[in-house]
């Protein structure tokens, strides 16, 4: 058996093992407010966006913008080259899209980053707090594997180092400047 082919068994196995043991025992309170927490991600991202628009943030706003939207085409992107299928043991969603990464901890790993720029002392922290327990839920409500998240959230992180303020302001500088050739009718 190949290197490759015993680390991706060795995953599986952490997976299963740390799976079995975030998502029993299942109470239907807990799954409730996690399924509230995980899918608020969006929400809470939106909250990023208009403040960054309230406080006239015009260069952070570009560059959450540009990371989210590159960021979820590159974890979509890796969802359907990899084709992990999702846990079978979800009864309270079903997720007809592959597993690997979670979307949803891309985007939590993402707000952390733009938490940190964003926020302040007391909030900052209740921020980060709420955004950690977004992959936790992923797991608990059983719609991802422990990778699925971690590398989701990690991409998250990750990412707005890779295309930096600067980089976004590049794009979108470019994207404005082909508008002018574009007629829309």
């Amino acid at each position: 058996m190949s290197i490759a082919m015993n680390i991706t068994t060795s995953i599986r196995e952490f997976d299963l093992l740390l799976l079995g043991m975030i998502n029993r025992p299942f109470n239907p309170y807990i799954n409730l407010f996690f399924v509230f927490v995980v899918f608020s991600v969006y929400a809470y991202v939106f909250l990023l966006f208009f403040i960054l628009y309230k406080k006239k943030r015009w260069p952070d706003l570009v560059h959450l913008f540009i990371n989210t939207f590159a960021g979820i085409a590159i974890v979509t992107a890796i969802k359907y080259l990899t084709n992990v299928p999702r846990p079978e043991l979800s009864p309270i969603l079903l997720r007809l899209d592959p597993s690997f990464p979670s979307r949803h901890a891309f985007i939590s790993g993402l707000s952390v980053y733009f938490s940190n720029k964003i926020f302040k002392g007391a909030l900052k922290a209740l921020s980060i707090i709420y955004l950690f327990l977004i992959p936790i839920g992923s797991v608990y409500i059983g719609v991802h594997y422990p990778s699925d998240v971690i590398v989701g959230f990690l991409i998250g992180l990750v990412l707005p180092k890779i295309i930096t303020q600067k980089r976004s302001l590049k794009i979108w500088n470019g994207v404005c400047y082909l508008k002018k050739f574009i007629k829309l009718k």
